[in-house]
């Protein structure tokens, strides 16, 4: 498993978008749950957006990830962790960004391409931390994931 998440080998790519997805999914629940439970506003969703808005962005960035495998494995820059990062950061905060429609358009795209690209210079410093973060973190959010879909369907019958 170690081989995988070596930063030349682009076939840790799919893992990547798989963690940003889950990742971005969760801040997107925890942002709604902070406007419903705290501010006590409604947010017209369902219950179930505690494991449908993970599971969502999970599916659109890993599909994304593969896209991006097929040219990573002939241009092996295209693997490099700082362009991974900064090529699936920028999807996931305009998906936060979504969620709050007072931000304008092109102020969202410009802070989420900024954002995006400070993300993927602090990761092509280190990959390998980076890489360790996702290692121990992913079966974690998986398992939340997995936990919470699981209860509100039994508890929604």
């Amino acid at each position: 498993m170690k081989r995988l998440f070596q930063p030349q080998n682009p076939s840790y790519i799919p893992v990547l978008s798989t963690w940003f997805g889950l990742l971005f999914g969760f801040a997107e629940v925890i942002y709604l749950s902070i406007i419903k439970f705290l501010l006590e506003k409604v947010i017209f969703q369902s219950q179930h957006f505690v494991w449908m808005i993970p599971l969502m962005l999970t599916i659109l960035l890993a599909f994304t990830g593969f896209l991006l495998l097929i040219p990573a494995l002939k241009w092996i820059a295209l693997a490099n962790p700082g362009f991974v990062t900064t090529f699936f950061v920028f999807p996931g905060l305009m998906a936060l960004y979504y969620v709050k429609p007072r931000i304008h358009v092109f102020a969202a795209l410009l802070l989420a391409a900024g954002i995006a690209v400070q993300a993927g210079r602090m990761v092509a410093k280190r990959p390998d931390v980076f890489i360790k973060l996702v290692r121990i973190t992913l079966p974690v959010m998986a398992g939340v994931l997995l936990i919470s879909m699981l209860v509100m369907l039994r508890f929604s019958q």
